[in-house]
């Protein structure tokens, strides 16, 4: 586990980053959360903020726990049972899987590439469990395989398939 430290005394509030190994659960991140408050100086906020060892580029905390005065855990990413929900919900296509895609940085969500009837699909598959299907157009760019969506439903996003990797 690593972990950095903010605060002093003076301030009323300590901050803490750790990684961790592997995705806790709600009730673990709690025991956690209480062990590391009680090896600090009381200050009446204290902020953790955890990061899985394998997602290095994240914007976001995967979890946090916060005594602002009482505890308070969010998990912001997803946990071991909604990535298995997400897995099967993903798999359930009509068609060709082209490729699953875990995207870890942003929405928590996986998306399946498939083909069907001649026609590409993107399916996103979310961690509460809802899923969305839309049509994609493949065009082939410098950097790999470009998926458009066929409808104005993403504000100009798209994703390019390279060597594997959805981008």
């Amino acid at each position: 586990m690593k972990s950095g430290v903010g605060g002093s005394t003076n301030i009323e509030k300590n901050q803490l980053e750790v990684e961790i190994n592997q995705k806790l659960t709600e009730g673990q991140l709690a025991t956690l959360a209480e062990e590391l408050y009680n090896t600090k100086d009381k200050q009446r906020r204290f902020y953790i903020f955890y990061n899985l060892k394998d997602n290095e580029n994240t914007l976001m905390a995967w979890a946090t726990s916060h005594f602002d005065p009482e505890l308070e855990i969010v998990i912001n990413g997803s946990t071991s049972t909604e990535d298995n929900k997400m897995l099967n919900e993903a798999q359930k296509v009509q068609g060709n899987i082209i490729g699953i895609f875990n995207e870890k940085d942003y929405t928590f969500s996986l998306y399946t590439i498939y083909e069907h009837n001649g026609k590409t699909f993107i399916k996103t598959s979310f961690k509460d469990g809802e899923s969305m299907d839309n049509e994609v157009e493949k065009v082939s760019s410098k950097n790999g395989i470009r998926y458009n969506y066929k409808e104005d439903v993403s504000q100009g996003e798209y994703f390019i398939l390279n060597n594997d990797v959805l981008l």
